[in-house]
């Protein structure tokens, strides 16, 4: 992946949040609002989806076997992705913090926890944007503030999974140097040797080798290496 074609991928992240972040000047996402619905929170879940599949079958492999099945890229689907791509990349387990008060934490692939042997499911956000990329106009009650917000962060975890990517988070903000020389920051975190938080408008992604505490509360800004914006909006370090 070439750098041009690493930021227009960033592009497309950015423009698909600032959506979601003026479609919040106007509606709280608090309470009974996480439902309401909008078509152009419909179209943010079908790109943002979108995202998704293009960079799962950007860092699959050409052929797979899928029990026992064998399948090329192009015919890959989620629940393939989850067989390729869960644990090696831990997805189950990274949670986003929703830079909105009060702060919350966001699980896009939950789901996919604890599988074993027992088959994937899919994602409701994910069958969600199936109904919309068919029948948009008859589903777009089901384009809700809470399933464009995980939509979102799936797509924000896939982007920070791509280490060809990682450079052009640090040339669009989303990564706060603290100091450090850029080159040692990109190296060092990926060869899992450094940690430092991920920030976007709406989120803030953890890339480290510690998980984060399950109560947010106990999230400490400081710690996680965050950027001077994130210790201000929790107010302690």
């Amino acid at each position: 992946m070439d750098e041009a074609t690493a930021s227009n991928i960033i592009r497309w992240y950015e423009g698909l949040e600032e959506e979601v972040v003026e479609f919040l000047r106007y509606v709280p996402p608090q309470n009974q609002n996480m439902n309401v619905w909008s078509p152009r929170l419909a179209t943010v879940i079908v790109e943002a989806c979108g995202l998704i599949d293009s960079l799962f079958r950007y860092i699959s492999p050409a052929k797979v076997t899928i029990h026992g099945k064998k399948k090329k890229r192009d015919k890959l689907n989620i629940l393939d992705y989850g067989e390729l791509h869960s644990s090696n990349l831990q997805l189950p387990a990274q949670k986003i913090i929703l830079l909105i008060s009060p702060p919350s934490y966001r699980n896009p692939f939950g789901i996919w926890s604890k599988q074993g042997n027992r088959s994937f499911k899919t994602p409701s956000w994910w069958t969600i944007n199936n109904d919309l990329k068919h029948q948009r106009i008859d589903n777009f009650c089901k384009a809700t503030m809470d399933r464009a917000i995980d939509a979102l962060a799936g797509a924000l975890l896939i982007i920070s999974k791509v280490p060809e990517l990682l450079p052009a988070t640090l040339r669009h903000g989303w990564l706060d140097l603290g100091g450090l020389n850029p080159e040692y920051l990109l190296e060092t975190l990926q060869k899992g040797r450094e940690g430092r938080t991920l920030e976007t408008p709406l989120f803030a992604l953890w890339l480290g080798y510690w998980e984060l505490p399950k109560d947010i509360k106990d999230f400490s800004p400081l710690r996680c290496h965050g950027s001077k914006r994130l210790l201000s909006f929790f107010g302690k370090f």
